[in-house]
């Protein structure tokens, strides 16, 4: 953060998955739906799934219809993710950068 600006969180009045949703977001692509694909080539779109994860947890959570390209569909899955407790499979939540437990007292 700069010298007398304030982040984006702090700004805002958003709701916990919002916030969470924007620091995936910022770590894994900072917040760009078209970044380069990452982890090799293998990480896609704003949140960085990979396309066996996505499918994976498409299929676990019902919803066989979202498509990784769309950033949408992503966002989705993240909420469906992180709410059932698959939020580990970003380094960001499981290296404690995002710190799951903070953002949902908030």
């Amino acid at each position: 953060m700069l010298w007398g600006t304030a982040s984006p969180l702090e700004t805002v009045p958003w709701t916990k998955f919002e916030k969470i949703r924007y620091q995936v977001g910022w770590y894994e692509s900072r917040n760009n739906h078209n970044v380069k694909p990452g982890d090799n080539g293998l990480a896609f779109g704003k949140y960085q799934f990979h396309k066996r994860t996505f499918n994976w947890m498409k299929g676990l959570a019902g919803m066989p219809d979202l498509n990784i390209a769309i950033e949408k569909d992503q966002e989705i899955l993240l909420k469906w993710a992180i709410e059932n407790g698959y939020g580990r499979h970003w380094s960001c939540i499981k290296d404690g950068r995002v710190k799951l437990w903070a953002l949902m007292q908030s």
